[in-house]
């Protein structure tokens, strides 16, 4: 994989790209005489928002600006706004990956940040409602979001770097309304939004109270639901990305269907042998093509659990290798094995260990795997599993040292008062 830098995006204050309604059409009317759709001028799919490429919707413009006839927005492809939703005043969302804290766990302040719990009397109790007795709370003893943070030893400076206020929202083009005998579908991407821009108006529902002291418990479930929210378009926005046959994911980062490559970021497992590359099931079929046809049923369910024992009974290698490094003495033969865990779909496992020989580690490097089809290929990469090749990838030496991570492990452990563990990985 390439290296992919994830930038905090500060998205500039411009009322004409900000969504405020849930309602997706014009009230009382949904389509015009001509049978085109009516959308709600301040809602997601609002063409005064979102508009057209090229040219607006009577013709009459094709420059980027507003039609005076017909209103609607036209845009250029190639400088796209940032549209959003704002919560200004009324919630701070964190970024996806927060500073790591000084004052606290991360965990623990993640959660805060998220509004899946709360302090009382300095202690962190999680949000619950089928576990919890709200009655049983003080509630002028319940501090949540920015106060929680303060009450830790948070700062003002720490807590404003790692929040925003704006929820960016893609072009209609890449979250199209479908059509089916007369029905209209808005797809779980869109669902979400307006679900968002709902929760939103119950939160200003609750801080626009005339009570004199809002009720912190409301506050902090509308909070919590809202975030959760969020959450979930991020989760559809990846999607979005990995199933695009032009993505950079696709093209980039997951592989390349044409060369029998893939290319992954490496994650540590010291539970498997040196000699076995622990891959995701996403890469199945780039690898594999053949033998994806043959595991896979009609209902598109891979047998996973076979694939690996053919895969093993019939020896089968692969050659593993941190590009751009490609000398012969950087590469090295591995045994394929896949896992059927959802959350290490695009991933590549390996035992620390063999990684001096690569000059790697695990802070976001990546490999790249090819497989190999032919009996002669596979049994001369079988002299290359690093059990019995531990070379250093520039001169061709023994490396015999401790690698970095397992370092670092190992020292987390002897601090954690766990030596048992330490001689488990040393085994």
């Amino acid at each position: 994989m390439s290296k992919v830098t994830i930038q905090r995006v500060k998205i500039k204050e411009l009322p004409i790209n900000e969504v405020t309604s849930h309602s997706v059409f014009q009230p009382h009317k949904i389509k015009d005489k001509d049978g085109n759709l009516l959308f709600n001028d301040k809602g997601i799919f609002s063409t005064k928002i979102f508009g057209k490429f090229g040219k607006c919707s009577c013709g009459a413009r094709t420059k980027p600006g507003i039609c005076q006839y017909c209103g609607t927005r036209v845009l250029n492809k190639r400088r796209v706004p940032n549209f959003y939703i704002s919560f200004k005043g009324m919630l701070d969302i964190p970024y996806l990956q927060i500073d790591i804290p000084d004052f606290a766990d991360y965990q623990l302040v993640d959660d805060i940040l998220n509004y899946r719990g709360f302090l009382y009397d300095g202690e962190y109790v999680e949000f619950n409602l089928t576990t919890l007795n709200l009655t049983d709370f003080d509630k002028d003893k319940v501090l949540i979001g920015k106060d929680a943070i303060f009450y830790l030893g948070g700062t003002e400076e720490w807590y404003n770097a790692q929040v925003h206020d704006k929820l960016s929202i893609p072009h209609t083009s890449l979250r199209k309304i479908t059509i089916q005998r007369g029905s209209y579908f808005l797809g779980n991407l869109n669902t979400i939004f307006v679900d968002i821009l709902k929760q939103k108006k119950a939160i200003q529902n609750i801080l626009n109270t005339q009570e004199t002291v809002v009720d912190v418990f409301h506050e902090l479930d509308a909070k919590r639901i809202i975030l959760a929210k969020i959450h979930e378009v991020y989760d559809g926005l990846f999607d979005m990305l990995v199933k695009g046959k032009k993505s950079i994911l696709a093209r980039e980062i997951i592989g390349q269907g044409v060369t029998g490559c893939i290319r992954a970021v490496i994650t540590n497992n010291f539970d498997i042998s040196e000699d076995v590359a622990l891959l995701g099931k996403y890469f199945i079929k780039t690898l594999y093509p053949k033998l994806f046809d043959k595991f896979t049923n009609t209902n598109g369910i891979t047998d996973i659990t076979a694939l690996n024992k053919y895969l093993r009974d019939n020896e089968y290698y692969i050659l593993i290798n941190r590009q751009p490094t490609i000398g012969a003495l950087s590469i090295l033969g591995m045994i394929p094995v896949f896992s059927d865990k959802e959350e290490d779909k695009y991933v590549m496992q390996l035992n620390p260990i063999i990684t001096c020989g690569l000059g790697g580690d695990y802070d976001g490097d990546c490999l790249a795997a090819i497989a190999l089809y032919t009996k002669a290929a596979c049994m001369e990469a079988k002299s290359l599993l690093p059990s019995v090749n531990y070379i250093e990838g520039s001169n061709g030496s023994i490396r015999n040292c401790i690698p970095e991570d397992l370092q670092y492990t190992m020292q987390k452990l002897y601090d954690e008062g766990k030596g048992n563990e330490i001689d488990r990985l040393l085994m």
